[in-house]
């Protein structure tokens, strides 16, 4: 192959040569991050799904957080990409890690257990529950406590009007 009198194949060879060059010698902090995904239904502890613009992170044994998802849809969060570790994500996910699990800051339950082996683009379905939601008092006691309330205040009442 010859243009305006002189041979190609050299230009070729070069710029394959560059090409496989700068293959072989990339090194692994070029190579794009890994992940996994995670997504599911997330609730508040009195059952109420939790309002859009809510974060939640997934969080590694180590404290890292390898992945966050912001709520776009009321109760539902995901798909949420949580890093795998390797050169160029040194506190992402390995496999066998319970992962943890943050909803606008608190703990969520439960947690996830990845599997021993985990590759690209593994997905996990787990729904959230977050915080314990108001707790509530039984009937008999808050009628105990009120009752408790007005002989006190009946008592106070009757003492100072001896006075």
């Amino acid at each position: 192959m010859k243009l305006r009198g002189q041979s190609v194949w050299p230009v070729i060879l070069v710029c394959l040569m560059a090409w496989f060059g700068a293959i072989s010698t990339s090194n692994a902090q070029d190579t794009p991050p890994t992940w996994i995904n995670i997504y599911g239904n997330v609730t508040t502890g009195a059952g109420q799904p939790v309002p859009t613009g809510t974060l939640v992170e997934a969080v590694t044994p180590s404290g890292s957080v390898c992945g966050s998802f912001v709520v776009t849809t009321v109760g539902k969060y995901g798909v949420l990409p949580c890093s795998i570790r390797d050169a160029s994500t040194p506190n992402g996910a390995v496999g066998g890690d319970i992962i943890s699990l943050r909803v606008g800051g608190q703990p969520a339950a439960p947690t996830l257990k990845l599997p021993n082996t985990i590759s690209m683009g593994n997905v996990f379905s787990i729904d959230l529950v977050v915080g314990s939601g108001p707790s509530e008092i039984p009937e008999p006691v808050t009628i105990t406590l009120f009752g408790a309330g007005l002989v006190g205040l009946a008592s106070y009442l009757r003492i100072r009007r001896r006075r």
